[in-house]
């Protein structure tokens, strides 16, 4: 029975554990730190110029994010 759980979780050909699953992992995703974020932080740290920082942004921008994602 479907007693206690919002209606779409008890339409035919829902799976509840794997919304479960997948609802966690989106969560667990959501406060990961990723490599940009680290990037950006790396950047804010170093003491260069400006125009320097504005370079190496550009590439990982360019090159770097692109294959490696977010």
């Amino acid at each position: 029975m479907c007693r206690g759980r919002p209606r779409k979780a008890c339409s035919p050909g829902v799976n509840v554990a794997r919304e479960r699953q997948l609802a966690r992992l989106r969560r667990d995703q959501d406060g990961a730190t990723n490599f940009e974020s680290v990037a950006h932080a790396w950047l804010a740290m170093k003491d260069w110029d400006s125009v320097t920082k504005k370079r190496r942004l550009d590439r990982l921008q360019r090159v770097v994010f692109g294959k490696i994602g977010s």
